[in-house]
């Protein structure tokens, strides 16, 4: 859980530990983009991006197979 912390950008320490990510809360923050590496967290089922400055996704979210529930500022989406 990294949310409630006024981050800009997304902790490195976050994709050393990708293999056992499967729930990732990022909301409230103050992200304005999410890194183009995110295709590599290959466990996440839920992501949560609610209550940021995001106005798009990285390229290879699809690849994330496994990912079935992304919380947003609209709501639900997958």
């Amino acid at each position: 859980v990294v949310s409630h912390n006024h981050l800009r950008e997304l902790p490195e320490r976050v994709f050393r530990i990708k293999e056992s990510i499967t729930e990732l809360r990022l909301g409230p923050n103050q992200l304005q983009s999410l890194p183009n590496n995110m295709a590599v967290l290959a466990a996440l089922e839920r992501l949560e991006l609610q209550h940021n400055q995001l106005t798009e996704l990285p390229p290879g979210m699809d690849k994330l197979k496994k990912l079935r529930w992304v919380l947003s500022g609209e709501g639900r989406r997958r």
